[in-house]
């Protein structure tokens, strides 16, 4: 599904494929597989459990201060960057 939405443009708030900030990106794709996250990123990283990055598994959360991406193995994060797109 994530991949579905690469060129979505990046829209402050934003929570739709008509455009999304990085809360707004992981909280609709887990919505999408009936999983309810809270809407802000802060909220996000301590709404979940904690795990080392190495042990991160694909659909995982990854946080930072203020921002949020979503783990897609192998490395690999699936962010959105401000002023850009997917």
């Amino acid at each position: 599904l994530a991949y579905s939405l690469l060129g979505v443009p990046y829209v402050s708030g934003g929570s739709s494929p008509s455009g999304f900030d990085c809360s707004g990106f992981t909280s609709y794709l887990y919505r999408q597989y009936g999983v309810s996250l809270s809407r802000s990123s802060s909220a996000q990283a301590y709404g979940g459990e904690s795990v080392p990055l190495a042990s991160a598994q694909p659909g995982d959360i990854i946080c930072y201060p203020g921002h949020v991406a979503l783990y897609i193995g192998g490395d690999r994060l699936f962010m959105l960057l401000i002023r850009g797109k997917l």
